[in-house]
């Protein structure tokens, strides 16, 4: 299976959020506890051995930035980072047909970045009462929606 992820990488709060959402995959994707930074020792040894190393899934992974990527900032870029930055950096005619595209962007202009895959997913962050008739426009068009609160289980 292959999965890619389309999402900004910046210091925005989406952009903190994406680069998360990027180190996840990496860490499914490479298998290895190696990856993981000090910061999150207690993760690996406790976490990481449990869930993912039984995972018994053939995964691989590419991502495309959204906008121009901060690769400056030291709060969102490290070491391993960097180097799992341009390991997995594609473009869009480089992702397989057969792959899950997973766009994290708002839900009013995600639509531009579906690509000719299996599945289209958007991970969007709202706490809106209703979508405007682009946001929905946007949305309808993805295979799947995942957001951040109870709210979206009344979508």
């Amino acid at each position: 299976m292959h999965i890619n992820f389309i999402g900004p990488w910046n210091t925005t709060g989406y952009g903190h959020a994406s680069v998360g959402y990027f180190y996840l995959f990496t860490l499914i994707a490479n298998r290895d506890p190696s990856l993981y930074p000090k910061f999150i020792k207690m993760i690996k040894d406790h976490v990481y051995p449990f869930q993912l190393q039984n995972i018994n899934i053939d995964l691989t992974f590419s991502f495309i930035p959204i906008g121009n990527p901060d690769l400056i900032s030291k709060d969102i870029n490290d070491e391993h980072l960097q180097k799992m930055y341009h390991k997995h950096l594609t473009t869009p005619d480089k992702v397989p047909s057969d792959a899950i595209n997973i766009v994290f962007w708002h839900a009013s202009n995600a639509d531009q970045f579906i690509l000719p895959c299996k599945k289209n997913i958007l991970i969007t962050t709202f706490e809106i009462d209703y979508f405007s008739p682009r946001e929905r426009e946007s949305i309808d068009k993805f295979d799947l929606l995942c957001g951040a609160s109870a709210f979206n289980l009344n979508i």
